[in-house]
């Protein structure tokens, strides 16, 4: 799996700037913060919602897995 996947770190930084976005989720912009360095072309989460303003693809785990098969 490390070898499919880019595994972003999360520093003081991005906690943060994370705590600076409004009126985002926290944690969602945690994930997204922490992955914009590595450039995603997805990110994987159960909670759609929290992305749609962000600028990156999101799918959920089942809308990833089938994608994957098709």
């Amino acid at each position: 799996m490390l070898q499919m996947f880019t595994i972003s770190n999360v520093d003081a930084s991005v906690l943060e700037q994370a705590a600076s976005i409004e009126p985002y989720d926290y944690e969602d912009a945690v994930q997204y913060l922490s992955a914009l360095p590595n450039h995603p072309d997805i990110i994987i989460t159960r909670d759609k919602r929290g992305f749609r303003d962000f600028n990156v693809m999101v799918m959920t785990p089942k809308e990833f897995i089938n994608k994957v098969k098709s």
